[in-house]
Order: C-alpha cells, then sequence, then structure tokens
C-alpha cells in the first residue's frame, strides 16, 4: 500500500519510503517454513509414486516438532526452531535420497520445456531449495542456472519487440490499458522468476550475473509502462489542444451535421471521445495519474455522453431506414419518413432546429432530441409510443422499432415452415399458420391504422411467397403422392381354399382414387392472403401448370392397384397343400422312414421360413410385424400368416399319424400272420397227440414242408420290413414323444414263433427219417398182399372152356377179373406211391416181380374177356328191344 498504490493517489498521496514490519517479515518466513514442510511429503509422493511414502513423511516431521509451537514466533528462539527443523530433515534424509536419481532424471534439459520450465521447478521449490539436496543436485542446478539465462534473454528479445510494435487489444480494454495490464503480467512474471531463482541457485558461481540481469530487465519493465503512459497523456493532452481534432467537443458548435453528398447525418459527437473516456476509466483503475486536462476534457464528454449517444442511434437509424424498410412496407412508412426528414432538413429559406440548437444549451439540447425521438417513433411505430418519456420512448423505439419489420421476419419464419411443411400430410398445420400470417397482416389495419392501399402490395409480395412454398410442396407431393395418401387398410384372407382381400380390391381402388383427387385440388382450393376472385385463380392456375404430371401419377396408381391385387402371389405356393388329400399323397409317396424324416425337416425349414414371410421384393415396400406397406396401402398379412402356420401344424400332425398309422398297419399284418401261423402249430402240436400231429406220409410230409416253406418266406419278407418298421419306429418317438406299445410285446412273440419254426422244420426232418425206415416194411407187406392176390387169382381165375359154358358163367368170371382187376389196382397205387416216395427219399426202387407178373395176365384174361362182354352187353339191348322196331331201324 505505502510502496505502490498510496503513492499514485492524486488526492492524499503518500509520502517517503514503504514501510517495513520486520517482525511481520519474520512472522512472514515462519509461515513459508510451516507451508514448506506441510508440502514436503505430497512432493516426495509426487517424486517417488509409491504408497505410504506421504503419511511416512508427515509421521517423521510430526515426530521431529513434536511439542513445539509452530506458529509461535519469537525472533529470540529462532534458533530453538531452527534445530527442530535440521532434526526434521535429517531424519527424512534415507527417503530424501531415493528422491535424489528422480530429481536429476527430471531436471535434465531435455525434459524441461523452455516455456513450462518456471512451473516444473515450482513443483518441487519447497523441495529443492533445502541444503544437502542442493549439494547433490549441484551439477542439474548449473545446467539449469544456464537455460535460465538463455531464457531470460530470449524474453527481453521478445519484450522489446512486443512494447516497441504493441497494437493489441482485449475484448474489454483499450489499446493503452491492454499493453500496460501485459507489461505488469511480465513484470510479475519476472519477479515469480527472481524468488525462484533465489530459492534454489543462490549458492551457484554464475547467479549473481543472472540476478543483475533480472533486476535490469525489471527496470527496464517499469520504465517501458510509465514510457507507454507519458505517451499517451502527451498525445491526448495535443489532441485536446488541437481546435481540429474531433476530440475536443466544441460547445458552441452544430450538434448535428447533414453530409450532402452522401446523404448522411453525422452527430459532432465523435468516436475517439467515446474511446477516450473508456481509457481514463480503465488507466484509474490501474492506479495511473491521470493529467487534469484530460480529466477535464472527460468531466466535459461526461455531461453531453448520455446526449451524445442517444443523437448517435437517431443519427444511425436516419442513416440506416432505407436499409431497413422493405419496398413492399415503403407504402405504410412514406408519410412517417417524411416528417422526420423535414426535422433533418430543413426547406429553403427556412432555419431548421437541427442548424440552431448547440451543445452548451442543455435544456434546448433535450427538447430538440425528444422530438427527433417522436419524428422516429412515428416511423418506426407508427406514433405507439408518443406519450412516454424521452428515455422510455427512445427504449420502446429500439424494441419496436422496426415492429413491421419484425412482424414481416415473424411472416419469412412461418412461410419457411411452410415451404418445409408437406402440404398433403400437414393441412391443419397449413391452414394454422395461414391464419396466423392473415391476422399478421390485418393486424397493421386493425390495430395501427394503416389503409387498405398501402397494405396491398405487402399483400402481394406474400401472395407470391406462399404461391413458391405451395407449388414447391405440390410438386413435391405429386412425385411422392403415393407415400402422401392417408394409410388405407386391408387385409388378406384364406377363405373358400383360397386368399382373398378384404375389403376387396375395388373398394381399395375407389378410396384410393377419391383420396387422390382430394390432395391434387389443393391449389384449387387455397386461399392466400388477398381475399379477392383473381387471388383465388392464381392459385388455382398452378393446376394446369402442373398438369402434364398427372398421367404419370395415374400410371402408378395402376401399377400400385396391380401390386396390391397380386400381393397374394408370395403366399399361394404355401397355401398349394391346403387343396390336396394329405392323407392319400402321403400313403402313396411315403414308404420308408427317411421319406417321413426328409418331409419333416424339409417342413421345419420352411417354418422357419414362414416366420420370415412376408419375403418383400420391391424396393418400396418395408414390413411392419404382419404387414406389408406398398406406398400407402397397407396389407395385413395376419390371416395368411396364420393359415400358413395351420397348415404346417397340420401337414405336421399329418405326417406323424400316417407314420402311426404305417407302423401299426405293418404290426396288424406281423400279428395277423404270427397268429395265424402259430394258431396252426398250436393246434397240430397242442391240440393233436403227437402221434397224429406228425405226418404220416409223403404227402404230409411235402405239405408241411409246403407250409413251412411259405410261413419261411412270409417271415423273411416281414424280418427284412422289420428294419424299416425300427427306423420308423424311432422317429416316430423323436418327433411325437412316444411310440407304439405293440412294438415290445410283438417282439417277444416273434422270437418265440422263429423258435417254433425252428423246432417243427426239426421235427419233419425227424419225420422223414421215420417215413424212410418205414418204406421197407411197406414194400414187403405190398409184395406179400401181390403173392396172395396172385395165389388167389391163380386158383380162381376162368378157365379157357367156361367161354363155351352157359351165359351165368361167363357172367361170373367176367365179375371175377374186375374184382380181381380192382385189387390189383390199388396195389399198383400203393406201388406208385411207394416208388414216389422212394423217389423224395433217394431211396433205390424196390422190385415188383409178382405184381408185374399178376397184371400181364389179368391184362391178358381182360383182353378175352372184356370182347365176350362187350358183345354180350350189345347183344342183350338188341334183345330187349320189340320185333317190329328193330325190323323198321334196319
Amino acid at each position: 500500500m505505502t510502496g505502490q498504490t498510496w503513492k499514485r493517489q492524486i488526492d492524499g498521496a503518500w509520502q517517503g519510503e514503504a514501510v517495513d514490519m520486520k517482525y511481520l517479515q519474520g512472522f512472514k518466513k515462519r509461515l513459508e517454513e510451516v507451508r514448506s514442510l506441510k508440502q514436503l511429503g505430497p512432493q516426495i509422493a509426487l517424486l517417488l509414486n509409491e504408497r505410504g511414502v506421504q503419511s511416512e513423511v508427515e509421521t517423521t516431521i510430526e515426530a521431529a516438532l513434536r511439542n513445539t509451537a509452530v506458529l509461535d514466533y519469537n525472533p529470540l528462539t529462532e534458533h530453538v526452531w531452527n534445530s527442530r527443523v535440521a532434526m526434521a530433515e535429517k531424519a527424512l534424509d534415507p527417503i530424501i535420497e531415493r528422491t535424489i536419481p528422480v530429481l536429476k532424471s527430471r531436471l535434465q534439459p531435455n525434459k524441461l520445456e523452455s516455456h513450462q520450465m518456471t512451473a516444473e521447478l515450482e513443483k518441487y521449490k519447497n523441495f529443492l531449495c533445502r541444503t544437502k539436496i542442493k549439494e547433490k543436485l549441484q551439477i542439474e542446478r548449473e545446467t539449469l542456472l544456464n537455460q535460465l539465462s538463455a531464457k531470460l534473454v530470449e524474453k527481453e528479445r521478445e519484450t522489446d519487440n512486443r512494447i516497441g510494435n504493441y497494437v493489441e487489444q482485449g475484448r474489454f480494454l483499450t489499446e493503452i490499458a491492454a499493453k500496460i495490464v501485459w507489461i505488469r503480467q511480465q513484470t510479475i512474471k519476472l519477479d515469480h522468476m527472481q524468488s525462484l531463482c533465489s530459492a534454489l541457485l543462490d549458492d551457484l558461481p554464475g547467479y549473481a550475473a543472472l540476478s543483475n540481469r533480472m533486476k535490469l530487465f525489471m527496470e527496464k519493465l517499469k520504465q517501458a509502462e510509465q514510457e507507454s503512459f507519458d505517451q499517451w497523456c502527451r498525445e491526448t493532452i495535443q489532441a485536446i489542444d488541437d481546435p481540429t481534432d474531433s476530440i475536443a467537443l466544441e460547445t458552441k458548435g452544430k450538434i448535428m451535421v447533414l453530409e450532402q453528398k452522401r446523404g448522411t447525418l453525422n452527430v459532432n459527437y465523435s468516436d475517439r471521445l467515446i474511446k477516450l473516456l473508456k481509457e481514463v476509466r480503465q488507466l484509474a483503475s490501474l492506479g495511473l495519474n491521470i493529467p487534469s486536462k484530460i480529466i477535464n476534457c472527460v468531466n466535459q464528454a461526461e455531461k453531453f455522453y448520455r446526449f451524445g449517444v442517444v443523437l448517435k442511434q437517431i443519427a444511425h437509424f436516419y442513416n440506416t431506414i432505407d436499409q431497413q424498410m422493405l419496398p413492399c412496407q415503403q407504402a405504410q412508412l412514406l408519410d412517417e419518413a417524411i416528417a422526420f426528414e423535414r426535422l433533418v432538413i430543413p426547406r429553403k429559406n427556412e432555419e431548421s432546429d437541427i442548424s440552431r440548437v448547440t451543445w452548451e444549451d442543455p435544456k434546448e439540447l433535450e427538447t430538440f432530441i425528444t422530438k427527433l425521438q417522436g419524428a422516429s417513433n412515428k416511423l418506426s411505430s407508427h406514433n405507439r409510443y408518443c406519450a412516454f418519456s424521452r428515455q422510455e420512448c427512445f427504449q420502446k423505439r429500439c424494441i419496436d422499432f422496426r415492429r413491421l419489420r419484425n412482424a414481416h421476419t415473424e411472416i419469412v419464419h412461418m412461410v419457411l415452415e411452410l415451404v418445409n411443411l408437406d402440404v398433403l400430410k400437414e393441412v391443419n398445420r397449413w391452414k394454422e399458420l395461414l391464419i396466423k400470417i392473415r391476422s399478421k397482416i390485418s393486424e397493421e389495419e386493425l390495430v395501427h391504422g394503416a389503409p387498405k392501399a398501402s397494405l396491398r402490395p405487402w399483400q402481394i409480395h406474400w401472395n407470391w411467397q406462399l404461391y413458391k412454398a405451395l407449388q414447391l410442396q405440390y410438386q413435391w407431393g405429386i412425385e411422392s403422392l403415393h407415400a402422401q395418401i392417408p394409410l388405407i387398410h386391408t387385409q388378406l384372407i384364406f377363405i373358400q381354399q383360397k386368399l382373398q382381400l378384404r375389403p376387396p380390391i375395388e373398394e381399395i381402388r375407389a378410396k384410393y382414387y377419391k383420396e387422390m383427387r382430394k390432395l391434387l385440388s389443393i391449389p384449387e382450393k387455397f386461399k392466400g392472403v388477398l381475399d379477392s376472385e383473381q387471388a383465388g385463380k392464381f392459385f388455382s392456375s398452378m393446376l394446369w401448370k402442373n398438369a402434364n404430371r398427372f398421367p404419370s401419377i395415374y400410371e402408378k396408381a395402376e401399377q400400385l392397384m396391380e401390386a396390391v391385387e397380386n400381393v397374394d402371389s408370395q403366399f399361394a405356393d404355401w397355401l398349394i397343400l391346403a387343396q390336396v388329400d394329405l392323407e392319400q399323397l402321403i400313403e402313396e409317396k411315403l414308404t420308408t422312414a427317411s421319406d417321413w424324416e426328409t418331409q419333416m425337416k424339409f417342413l421345419k425349414t420352411k417354418g422357419r421360413e414362414a416366420e420370415k414371410l412376408p419375403k418383400l421384393q420391391h424396393l418400396s415396400w418395408r414390413l411392419i410385424c404382419s404387414e406389408i406397406r406398398l406406398e400407402c396401402i397397407v396389407v395385413s398379412t395376419a390371416g395368411a400368416k396364420s393359415a400358413i402356420d395351420e397348415l404346417l401344424q397340420r401337414l405336421f400332425d399329418t405326417l406323424t399319424w400316417t407314420l402311426r398309422l404305417s407302423i401299426t398297419t405293418k404290426l396288424q399284418t406281423i400279428q395277423q400272420f404270427l397268429n395265424q401261423a402259430s394258431f396252426i402249430y398250436f393246434a397240430s402240436w397242442i391240440l393233436l397227440p403227437h402221434e397224429i400231429s406228425r405226418p404220416q406220409s409223403i404227402d404230409e410230409v411235402a405239405e408241411a414242408n409246403a407250409r413251412h416253406t411259405e410261413y419261411g418266406k412270409t417271415n423273411r419278407e416281414l424280418k427284412a420290413s422289420w428294419s424299416v418298421l425300427n427306423e420308423q419306429h424311432t422317429l416316430l418317438r423323436s418327433v411325437a414323444g412316444s411310440g407304439v406299445e405293440q412294438m415290445g410285446s410283438l417282439t417277444q412273440e416273434w422270437e418265440k414263433f422263429e423258435l417254433m419254426l425252428d423246432t417243427h422244420q426239426q421235427m419233419i426232418k425227424e419225420q422223414v427219417e421215420v417215413l424212410k425206415s418205414n418204406v421197407d416194411t411197406r414194400v414187403k407187406s405190398l409184395n406179400d398182399e401181390s403173392e396172395k392176390l396172385l395165389a388167389r387169382w391163380n386158383q380162381f381165375k376162368p378157365k379157357s372152356d367156361a367161354l363155351q359154358g352157359d351165359r351165368q358163367a361167363l357172367l361170373k368170371a367176367i365179375e371175377f377179373i374186375k374184382e380181381k382187376r380192382a385189387e390189383y389196382d390199388e396195389l399198383i397205387v400203393s406201388k406208385e406211391k411207394l416208388e414216389k416216395e422212394c423217389d423224395q427219399f433217394d431211396l433205390k426202387r424196390p422190385d415188383f416181380t409178382t405184381l408185374d407178373q399178376l397184371g400181364a395176365d389179368i391184362q391178358e384174361y381182360e383182353n378175352n374177356w372184356v370182347i365176350f362182354e362187350e358183345f354180350n352187353t350189345e347183344l342183350q339191348s338188341l334183345a330187349s328191344e320189340e320185333w317190329i322196331v328193330f325190323r323198321y331201324d334196319n
């Protein structure tokens, strides 16, 4: 305070040297030492990057300073404090030793960036300033000293260039204020660098030269600040003394001047004067003593500052009114513009207020400003705020100055929204915005009293803009008309064994064309902001201007109807099985388990494909759940998909049922065969006696063998189909979860039957051996019978003289021959049977000599006696006829 701030005060400046308070300096030093010890732990932890180091350092320091009042500063006890600090540092020696390699690495020249060097060293200032650490980092500190010396030289050069060519300006600072602030920033940085070097490098040989250079640089900065300020003061005072310079306010001169060449209105309150006000305020806030002459000029300028600002605003309004007035609104502002111009531009041979009013009469100046504001307000707001005070009126004028322009801008935003608003889909929003636009325009007439004639150019302008917006949206809507029509919903259902649309295509077509005609006729019904018959025709002309686009619209409509009509084509193949007899088809086509398995796998694949239905091919189609959207027509495919799902389920059930039926049918066939064959064997072996059940002849053996062969063949055929049956049964259990219960019991029964079949075959073989052994016995028996018959024949056969005997004797002889022939034939049958059995049993045929002899003898007698029998028979037939008849016949 006593060294800088108070010395710069204009009134009551501090005299003498700055106050030196030694006790406070000592206490400040104690606080810095305490802070240094407190920061030692975090700094070591930052260097070593180890856990627990910080707490270890803090614990060591606390132990060394225990029972010491660290803030109880007393110059007489300073040696006690120093000894405790030395103890703490000695206790920390082991930890500090671990930090030395890290510090050496970080103080390498290539790791210290010049622009961040001071900041990096500041992190470890309280650590590096300790005597022991300084000794161990001697080489690194010397290198650092050289770097800082080079940086200081570079900084001096940079500062000289900046001060000599300083043109920068802050956002809120003037040029001179920004320059002085920058110089002071450099001074603070240099002071910080001096403090850092004195703590870290004060024991090095080259420190004295560096310190002297920093002091010289500090003096140069202070001198540069003073020179910059003095130069500004000289230039400003020179400008104030110069009567031609605009910085001096000529109180007797005109407040405003109209420049005839450019037609602009200029205020005799220069921008340089406004800048001077800012410069003085900022330099004074920096503690600099401003000369009294400049202060007086600033005070004079501040007196008329508010008038100057208002007049500049009015002049700016006048100079830019032609840019702010839209051509379509000029008719509405014509009267107010003329009235305002009369105040500024006097008529010939007349003296206006602008040439009479000067700065030295504040009351007259304020009255004139009020008139100007009133005229400008009439022009800007149709005299809406004339009842307000001057300041309020001007504030309202600033808010409502461009009321017409704002209304125009609001309508611009509305029309821009219409440009981006779909006229086909957002009809209601279009109507809302049109109502707002009409109300904005009619508000000028109803609320602000604008004549209809002056509004007409504005209305015509906006009719054209609305036409452009409507035409853009209308043409875009025509191109995408089929997507703009409200959604038409229909359903694709499966009924009467075919896919049908509900409602039908005829109703869809009628509804679609109705909506299409409604949208195409929008320009015909559109009304702009002018309510006249001509305005209506203006928008309806858009129809015939776009008539060349209509044929393609109707062509696309027919293509869309065709697509809707054929939407069922992608489902037709799925539902074709609903039109056939599935049971009969499966019975004809499927035989093996692999056939059923293939169809079931195919069915699963189709089921997964069915989940993705409908499969869209047209680029403009998109799938929404179970719907197909063709432009604006939404076809619900839930019915078709449901029918497909039902058909797939029915097909699966039918495949499962037919597979089970196929297995059951085959099992029944096998069961029927086993029952029949088992019954025959059971009846022949169990119900009949054992001797009767065995075949007693070769015929019976042949019959038994034929039956066995037939059963064996059937068994083999069924056995071959059993593997197919097992595969079918395995498939059935995998798809249906359960099989046919009869399979297990039938397997056991079949095993019993095959055992019975083998047993029967063995029995036949045994019986054949028995029959073979019986053949000899039967041959001997047949020979015995033949001898007996031959003996009887030889004894009782008719004699030759019997032919000469009576007729009864002859007949008796013939009867005897026939009787023996019959007996002989029976023996021949037995003989043939035995020979056949011998052939079947692979035995040698026996010799039946006696029987052959008997046969030859009987045959001889028959040849002789049978002729007589025939004669006798014919004779008897003749004898029985009447003579008259016999004579007539002959």
